[in-house]
């Protein structure tokens, strides 16, 4: 869904919410901020929110739900809401510089990059925003977001300073990928960004994780060769890019639910899971199966969804290291 006031159909907002240590605009690099919505923008944005139900009655009358917090009401299970100061709205946008000398594929590329930072930031529905000359606006172009958590006012991502510089970083690396060099990487960066489209709640949007797995870490089985299956592939790479992540500085990967199973162990299991759902079989009986008694549902989607982040983190890092890692195209 785009956001379209003042009749330009590429209008739109990043409409997550976002607090952080550093005062706005964060710069990620030379070239690429987050910044506060500008208030011409958002004064043109808030009555389409309106008009799309997309609002919380405060005692002030409708606002959007980063214009308010929840605070407990008098009558038991009653939402009520105060709304925040101005200064405290919590609107941001993706800032990239209009005179690069390819401004839209800056701006594609940052997107792309932020989406992999571990703080999920649930960028959503996206369109491209050229401001139009009467908001007085000349800083370049913004994400444009539409979020299914906008009815919500505590979907707010707590940025840390961690979180910022593993942004720089993945910005960095995104720029300077070589996308023709390394174009199954960028693709696969690309089809990560594509499962926005596709609602968490569906088995689709986990197949879509898997997807990306094999885009990224596979090429065609060899079919003279049992031990060159899709699955046996991904569990001869996948272990070593977590092995290489921790070894450069990253948390390690949670497998405290596993009982001790290793990665690669795993990844065999959720291919089980990944095929009952690619074939239209039956697939619930995943969270009833060891390991994943422990994850149940949504845990293991979660799961899956952190391991894709960290592996395409890996690939942005080591591009080479993945290209000769997925063997022939």
């Amino acid at each position: 869904m785009i956001i379209a006031p003042l009749g330009n159909p590429n209008l739109g907002v990043i409409l997550r919410p976002v607090i952080t240590n550093s005062p706005l605009p964060i710069e990620l690099s030379p070239q690429v901020s987050i910044v506060r919505l500008p208030e011409a923008v958002l004064e043109a944005v808030r009555p389409e929110l309106v008009r799309l139900n997309c609002t919380l009655h405060t005692s002030s009358g409708e606002k959007t739900p980063f214009e308010a917090l929840i605070r407990p009401g008098p009558v038991p299970r009653r939402i009520e809401y105060d709304l925040l100061d101005e200064a405290n709205y919590r609107y941001t946008a993706l800032l990239c510089d209009p005179k690069s000398t390819d401004p839209q594929n800056l701006f594609y590329r940052a997107r792309d990059a932020i989406r992999l930072v571990e703080t999920e930031l649930a960028i959503g529905f996206v369109s491209r925003f050229d401001p139009p000359a009467g908001l007085g606006w000349s800083g370049g172009s913004y994400e444009a977001s539409f979020l299914s958590a906008l009815t919500t006012a505590d979907k707010t991502a707590h940025l840390t300073d961690r979180d910022l510089e593993q942004a720089r970083s993945l910005v960095g690396d995104m720029l300077a990928l070589d996308a023709e060099r390394f174009a199954p990487i960028k693709r696969s960066v690309e089809l990560f960004a594509d499962l926005d489209y596709v609602p968490n709640i569906s088995p689709l949007w986990v197949l879509g994780h898997f997807i990306v797995w094999e885009a990224l870490l596979t090429h065609n089985p060899d079919p003279d060769d049992p031990q060159d299956s899709l699955t046996r592939q991904l569990r001869r790479c996948i272990p070593l890019l977590e092995h290489r992540l921790v070894g450069a500085g990253d948390d390690q990967l949670d497998q405290a639910w596993s009982g001790g199973m290793k990665l690669d162990r795993i990844i065999s299991k959720l291919y089980d899971y990944r095929s009952a759902i690619a074939h239209g079989e039956p697939h619930f009986d995943i969270y009833q199966k060891e390991p994943f008694k422990k994850l149940s549902w949504p845990g293991i989607d979660e799961w899956i969804r952190t391991l894709t982040k960290r592996l395409l983190r890996a690939a942005l890092r080591e591009p080479q290291l993945v290209m000769d890692l997925r063997g022939p195209v």
